[in-house]
């Protein structure tokens, strides 16, 4: 599991989620995250290392972070 709170102010992977939620954060993107406060469940299956492992535009554009803006 990923450590939530990043620091005391800032709640990983999102600032909307609550303290209780937790998930697993995968190398290729591949991502799930459960807050029970607010009754979701959020499963993203990708494979950022496709064409090639040293590929960082998944990172680099953010998309975890702008998928979860639009979700909460």
């Amino acid at each position: 599991d990923k450590k939530r709170i990043i620091s005391e102010n800032e709640i990983y992977p999102h600032p909307s989620l609550s303290k209780s939620s937790f998930g697993h954060t995968g190398f290729t993107g591949t991502m799930f995250w459960v807050d029970p406060e607010k009754e979701l469940i959020f499963i993203f299956l990708t494979n950022r290392v496709h064409p090639k492992r040293n590929e960082s535009t998944f990172y680099k554009l953010n998309v975890r972070q702008k998928l979860l803006n639009i979700i909460l």
